[in-house]
């Protein structure tokens, strides 16, 4: 007997478990295909959205005001099933009375940014409505978590400020949302490692644990698009004649470094360079002093080859002014070079599209949301 349901969901990640949640609430029958073993395996999210001032275009100011913590939660809180708690320097002395401290915090900082045009940056910043905050020499050099002020100080330095920017506990986000739907979902609908699909006239078929499993999705097939997904999909659109539907995917490759400091880091700053984002690496409540701090740039050729570590030298070394450091953990992580969009394949079963469902977890959550919205509008 083929397997029935309203929606088929094809992908990792945190997207096509948002799509289940919200299609349930809505009384629809889902089927969640996913080709890993494990849904987190590829790890395409990122706590927060890595968001360099080099032309800041309209698009920009968009994706800055989706970080501040007011939109932030209320695109994120819905979706969670539990509580989520706030963190900010103002609420660190409160009573803990009430709080859930095993819950996903939304850490409210203040992001701070050594642009490339610093007077056009804070032009266009300030014509987007969100209030830059300039700063140079000592108090610019301070706002930037691990910066070593004491071995020298550049007097140009200058940076640019804006408040209650967020990030989240990624994992805490994602394992609350994934066993919601594990509640919900019986083992035969949530299948993964799955191989081998095809979207047919009849319905669809895959290969599941060695056998051949057929489906049948009354309101067609939704696509997550990340880098695991991508070869399927290629295959797909050429199969339909379609290949220029799908625009180039180069891949971005990310490595997201952790490093050791000899100084406290403050963990209600961020820094972001022309190169890298810093911030003090934390989950839950932040407590001081902390030591850890998380470097994030985009990786030079080979993955942690030796280009990466030669960035990654002169960006602690010549920039962050330490004279040695030591690497704690590094992960790494693809994401596509790819526009946040939909697109719709018509057929005996409508095939559903949608790119962003990598990057910074608040844009993610937004987009699939918006999208299973319109899939059962």
């Amino acid at each position: 007997m083929p397997l029935e349901c309203d929606v088929a969901l094809l992908g990792t990640g945190l997207a096509p478990l948002l799509a289940a949640q919200s299609l349930l609430r809505q009384g629809l029958s889902v089927l969640l295909l996913n080709p890993d073993h494990d849904f987190f395996r590829e790890n395409s999210e990122l706590p927060l959205e890595p968001v360099f001032l080099g032309d800041v275009e309209p698009k920009t100011i968009e994706v800055i005001r989706r970080q501040h913590l007011d939109r932030a939660r209320d695109i994120l809180a819905p979706e969670f099933p539990g509580a989520i708690e706030v963190w900010s320097r103002e609420s660190a002395g409160l009573s803990r009375s009430f709080r859930d401290l095993s819950a996903p915090f939304l850490r409210a900082r203040q992001w701070n940014w050594i642009p490339r045009s610093h007077d056009d940056a804070y032009l266009r910043l300030l014509e987007g409505g969100l209030n830059p905050l300039h700063s140079s020499g000592l108090a610019a050099a301070r706002r930037f978590p691990g910066y070593n002020w004491q071995r020298g100080l550049d007097p140009a330095f200058q940076a640019l400020g804006l408040d209650r920017l967020v990030d989240i506990d990624l994992e805490r986000y994602r394992n609350g949302v994934l066993e919601f739907v594990q509640t919900r979902l019986s083992h035969e609908r949530m299948l993964t490692s799955i191989s081998g699909l095809e979207v047919l006239d009849s319905g669809l078929r895959f290969l599941h644990e060695g056998s051949a499993v057929q489906a049948r999705a009354a309101r067609g097939l939704w696509v997550f698009w990340t880098p695991r997904v991508s070869s399927w999909l290629e295959k797909f659109c050429a199969s339909r004649k379609q290949e220029k539907l799908l625009p180039a995917t180069p891949g971005i490759a990310w490595e997201e470094w952790s490093l050791r400091s000899r100084d406290p880091i403050d963990p209600s700053q961020v820094g972001i360079s022309q190169d890298a984002l810093a911030w003090a690496r934390i989950e839950g409540e932040p407590r001081e002093p902390w030591l850890e701090l998380n470097v994030l740039m985009p990786a030079a050729g080979q993955i942690a080859g030796a280009e990466s570590f030669l960035r990654l030298s002169r960006f602690v070394q010549s920039f962050l002014n330490w004279d040695r450091f030591r690497i704690r953990d590094l992960r790494t992580r693809t994401l596509l070079g790819v526009e946040p969009g939909e697109w719709k394949i018509e057929g005996a079963v409508p095939v559903r599209i949608l790119s962003g469902c990598e990057g910074g977890v608040i844009g993610v959550v937004d987009r699939a949301m918006k999208f299973a919205s319109r899939g059962v509008a």
